[in-house]
């Protein structure tokens, strides 16, 4: 059990470190400074393996094993069926909704980063869990509305009607 412990240890720590990493991206944004594009590649290309990457692509393979065993040969018919049955309920409340939508999307996108890529644990103080929780997910969303503000601005515009894209921002 000593290594439970070791390992309880680093998911404490790289919980902090995360939270350090990201305000001190973020603290020239904050202070008015901001790098090039090329400078914050450079660092996201230094900190992605340390932090990793999006699970996008594993979708498939897990949906195999979670349905595999219920439905047999016939569980990628079910998956996808499923699947595109919720991009059709998506497209439909965008279209109805298109700023709530947007809104939902952006707050289910804390919520899934925040706690699919956490690594505090049970036993962190709270203060740890709910800074690495808030930090891992509003880094996909906080990130790019702070460095470009008026790109993202533009892209919401696409997504919702433009007076409602600077207000989310």
């Amino acid at each position: 059990m000593k290594s439970e412990g070791i390992s309880n240890i680093w998911a404490i720590r790289h919980g902090i470190i995360f939270g350090i990493v990201s305000l001190t991206v973020l603290l020239p944004v904050v202070l008015g400074k901001q790098g090039t594009t090329a400078h914050y590649l450079i660092l996201l290309l230094m900190l992605l393996p340390f932090f990793g990457i999006p699970h996008g692509a594993l979708d498939y393979p897990l949906a195999k094993r979670l349905l595999f065993d219920r439905f047999g040969n016939t569980w990628a018919l079910w998956f996808v069926t499923a699947y595109m049955l919720c991009i059709i309920a998506v497209v439909a409340a965008w279209m109805l909704f298109p700023t709530l939508s947007l809104v939902v999307f952006l707050a289910l996108s804390l919520y899934h980063f925040g706690t699919g890529d956490a690594t505090a644990i049970c036993t962190s103080p709270t203060v740890v869990k709910v800074t690495e929780f808030v930090s891992r997910g509003g880094i996909v969303l906080t990130f790019p509305a702070a460095f470009d503000s008026r790109e993202v601005q533009v892209l919401f515009s696409y997504l919702v009607p433009e007076s409602n894209a600077v207000k989310i921002i």
